[in-house]
């Protein structure tokens, strides 16, 4: 089995946040900027509803169809992909977009730090 090592940290990272009593989310810096949210990762979480759930659906039907028409799919990276629920994006010129359900990339994350919410809305 092939995974992605940021993957995994994002992983771990997610249970460190769940076994925690005072943090409740994270933030995650990007090339854009910085996202704050509660990480969720779809395959932990295979109750929660997200574009990333979808996403991964309607792969899988499109991998299956081009199988069935007798072509040889290899995907390429692997694709993995977080959720970050109540997301607050800030950019470098300091405005902010605030999204319900953002997925990312687990390639386009380049660090991350656990956060108490609370502390990191009230510094925005």
């Amino acid at each position: 089995m092939n995974i992605s090592s940021k993957y995994l940290n994002l992983h771990a990272l997610s249970t460190l946040i769940e076994a925690s009593n005072e943090l409740d989310g994270v933030i995650l810096l990007t090339p854009f900027g910085l996202v704050a949210g509660k990480l969720l990762i779809p395959v932990a979480n295979p109750n929660i509803s997200s574009v990333a759930e979808a996403i991964g659906t309607i792969k899988d039907n499109l991998i299956s169809n081009y199988e069935d028409n007798g072509e040889s799919v290899s995907l390429v990276g692997d694709g993995s992909i977080i959720v970050v629920k109540d997301a607050t994006i800030k950019y470098g010129n300091n405005s902010t977009i605030k999204c319900n359900d953002l997925s990312l990339h687990c390639s386009d994350i380049i660090g991350f730090s656990p956060i108490k919410m609370q502390d990191f809305l009230n510094q925005a």
